[in-house]
């Protein structure tokens, strides 16, 4: 289980790379619209340098709000899974969904932890449209001492005709510190 290794201070530390794709939009109250915008890219900025894949696949954060967020996949020719129809691969969907779902448990944090996939559940809906961006939104509407609980849909121009749906549970707090024997050297747990 790879775990998001990224706190708070690391992300607002990091300076901020080109402008997204997209009008980003943090809706937060203590902050003016201009921090809100740097925070923004300062977040797409280590989720990229952070996680590989999303940085490959060019997903963004276009929005957070306290246990919710919305990131974007742009529509690539390379991540096409029919090439009759231009319909993107549900791979590339499913690590939308996944990076989405875990950034919604991440924001709602009372303190920056990091978190892991337990388990996520995936319906596939409808196939994408060729050349149009998939948007999904999550929020994490329930979140015990050690697990999130988090509902997300996926959609392309129109929110109310969603292409995918996500439940997921998410860890909190999987730091596994330095020099811990772990399973695989054979200390039994």
């Amino acid at each position: 289980i790879q775990a998001i290794r990224v706190t708070r201070a690391q992300i607002l530390g990091i300076p901020a790379p080109t402008p997204p794709r997209t009008t980003p939009q943090i809706l937060r109250t203590d902050v003016g619209r201009t921090e809100a915008v740097a925070e923004l890219r300062g977040l797409n900025h280590a989720f990229a340098e952070h996680i590989a894949l999303n940085r490959a696949l060019g997903i963004a954060f276009v929005e957070l709000v306290d246990s919710e967020a919305v990131m974007q996949l742009p529509w690539d020719e390379r991540f096409i899974g029919d090439p009759s129809t231009g319909a993107l691969h549900g791979g590339v969907i499913t690590v939308l969904m996944d990076s989405t779902c875990g950034a919604a448990a991440f924001m709602g944090l009372e303190r920056p932890d990091a978190i892991a996939t337990l388990d996520l559940r995936i319906d596939y809906m409808k196939p994408s449209s060729r050349g149009l961006p998939v948007i999904c939104r999550a929020r994490c509407y329930k979140r015990t001492r050690s697990v999130a609980f988090v509902r997300a849909f996926a959609f392309q121009d129109d929110e109310s005709d969603p292409i995918a749906a996500a439940t997921g549970t998410f860890m909190i707090g999987t730091h596994i510190p330095p020099n811990t024997p772990s399973m695989a050297s054979g200390m039994k747990p």
